[in-house]
This record gives C-alpha cells, sequence and structure tokens, in this order.
C-alpha cells in the first residue's frame, strides 16, 4: 500500500512538472539531433530499513550541448601487391582530390571556404583559429586554395552567371567595400555589383537567380565573376 501511494505521489508530481514546463512554454530542442543518455541511478537498497528499491519511475531533462570541430589526419595508405610467378606489380590509384598534391583534404577546404563566405571569417582568423589546436593554416595557401576551389566550381557557377545576365530585366545593387592594397599597408575602395533576376511579380515563371561581379576603383573593366549567390 506505502508503494502505491509513493507512486501515485511520483504521477502527480509528473504531471505537475509537465504543467509547469507548458506554462513556461520551454521550446523543445530539435528532435533531429542525436541524443546521448547520462542515467543517474540512485542505491539499489532503502537508506532507512536497508531492504531492495522498487522502481518508481524516472524525471528527464534536456541540455543541448555543443561538440566542438576537431581536426584529423587522413592517411592513405597503397598497397602494393608483386606476383610471386611472373612479378607483376599492382597498386591500387590514389584517389582524386580537389586539389593535387594538396595537405587540405575536402572537407578542410569546404570548412574553409564556409567559414570565409557563409560566416564572414577571413582567412587570417581562420588561421588564428587553427592555431588555437596546434594546426598551421598557411594564409597563402589557403588563399590560393580558395581561388583553385573557385575554378572547380565554374563549370556550375559560369552557367547561373549567363542564365542571370541573359534576363531582360535586372535589379542590381553597387556596394563599396574596403580591399587590400597589397606592399602599402592602404586599403582601396572596391565595389560589389549584386545582380537580380526575379521577375515572378511580373508574371514571369521563370526561376530566380542572383550574382555578383566585382571592380576596383580606378579599373576599366570588371575583373571577374564571383560565384552566384
Amino acid at each position: 500500500m506505502d508503494v502505491r501511494r509513493a507512486q501515485a505521489r511520483g504521477a502527480n508530481a509528473s504531471i505537475s512538472n509537465a504543467t509547469t514546463d507548458e506554462a513556461a512554454s520551454r521550446q523543445a530542442l530539435p528532435a533531429h539531433l542525436p541524443r546521448e543518455d547520462h542515467v543517474l541511478k540512485p542505491e539499489s537498497s532503502c537508506p532507512d530499513c536497508g531492504r531492495p528499491m522498487q522502481v518508481l519511475g524516472e524525471d528527464e531533462s534536456e541540455q543541448l550541448a555543443r561538440v566542438a570541430a576537431a581536426f584529423k589526419v587522413i592517411r592513405t595508405i597503397q598497397r602494393k601487391l608483386v606476383c610471386p610467378c611472373c612479378s607483376t606489380i599492382t597498386q591500387p590509384p590514389m584517389p582524386g582530390l580537389p586539389i593535387q598534391r594538396s595537405i587540405a583534404h575536402p572537407s578542410l577546404l569546404a570548412d574553409i571556404l564556409v567559414s570565409k563566405y557563409a560566416d564572414h571569417q577571413p582567412l587570417y582568423r581562420q588561421s588564428a583559429i587553427a592555431a588555437r589546436d596546434g594546426v598551421t593554416l598557411d594564409r597563402a595557401s589557403m588563399g590560393r586554395g580558395v581561388g583553385q576551389c573557385e575554378a572547380l566550381c565554374a563549370p556550375l557557377t559560369e552557367p547561373l552567371r549567363r542564365y542571370t545576365m541573359a534576363a531582360t530585366k535586372l535589379h542590381a545593387d553597387d556596394t563599396p567595400i574596403p580591399v587590400l592594397s597589397p606592399g602599402n599597408r592602404k586599403t582601396r575602395t572596391g565595389r560589389l555589383w549584386v545582380y537580380v533576376r526575379d521577375d515572378h511579380r511580373s508574371g514571369s515563371t521563370q526561376p530566380a537567380q542572383s550574382g555578383s561581379r566585382t571592380r576596383r576603383t580606378g579599373k576599366a573593366s570588371i575583373l571577374k565573376p564571383i560565384s552566384p549567390v
């Protein structure tokens, strides 16, 4: 009978806690995130009489944690085999890399690009962040990698640029930005021209698309197209 009363009190307490949480309008954590359970178990014997305890219930609470990104080294080992009869040697080829003879794995290049263009983290700041983990990322090498990745994306970005510029009507914006001038530790004014193709309000069914170009002040021609945004 005492156990039943204790179970009833536990159920009422759970309902009370749920009501309190609902009143506080606590936002539930995303269901797609993985869960890691830390189960806290009390002693199996009663602290008062020493008899075995029975399961009454449990309370759950969730906290949002973040697992910091970590560097690791991926070693690709190409084993060689030799035929003992005819001395034929075989070896699997090296998997292709975005930048040949580079130490940068595709995952590192992707992280550099996302951090630079989506999170607005300049390369020197990314280099300083990596240094906290004891990893040296040379800024010049990172810059070359960004340029080479841009060239690799050209088969995707160039058709999008042509599609955007082929519109009969474009929305444009001119944004001045400071650009480092190598050698004299000063900045010059650069310009970011953003073009948007979107005729939905005019009844067009064509998909919207945007792109951008850059130009340095004092130059007569546009330098190069930038990947559509």
